[in-house]
């Protein structure tokens, strides 16, 4: 413990992404201090550092961990498209199931908006069903009452879809 505060001590000094990530990681692991873990990300985008990828995960990583998603998830969304983040498969990832644990269709929305712009759905997913909305959550692993629910909320692209839907 000694080695985190001085490690703190030191990044609020000079506060870089590298440190932020670590910090982040170990208070929502080790402390599981999430608030703690929140004042690093404060103290990182204060000291105008953009996060990153890596920021982005360890950040959604420590919501996930001290279960508090939905607390923090629209924050991180609404960031990671200010300040065009490059999301990596991890944080993708991470994004995703922090959307799915906060049961709520706004963050999931942000999210599709967000892999939408920087095209991050992929074909294969996209391909599975004539739904594209059902089958991205589907492939997240959403119960489908809730897949269904997220793909009646947002705009279809055909009517034939909406049949589709009945049909399932």
């Amino acid at each position: 413990n000694h080695d985190l505060d001085a490690a703190l001590r030191f990044f609020q000094k000079q506060p870089n992404r590298f440190d932020a990530s670590s910090l982040i990681g170990r208070l929502g692991k080790e402390r599981e201090d999430f608030d703690s873990a929140i004042r690093v990300y404060d103290t990182l985008i204060a000291a105008k550092v953009p996060p990153d990828a890596s920021v982005v995960a360890a950040l959604v990583s420590a919501s996930r961990h001290s279960k508090k998603q939905s607390a923090i998830i629209t924050r991180i969304l609404d960031d990671v498209a200010l300040y065009n983040i490059d999301l990596d498969d991890l944080s993708i990832r991470n994004l995703a199931t922090g959307c799915v644990e906060a049961e709520d269709l706004e963050p999931v929305k942000k999210l599709i908006g967000i892999l939408k712009r920087y095209n991050r759905l992929s074909i294969q997913v996209t391909n599975l069903f004539s739904l594209p909305l059902l089958s991205f959550s589907l492939f997240l692993s959403f119960s489908l009452y809730f897949s269904l629910s997220l793909s009646r909320s947002l705009p279809l692209t055909t009517k034939s879809d909406f049949s589709q839907v009945g049909s399932i």
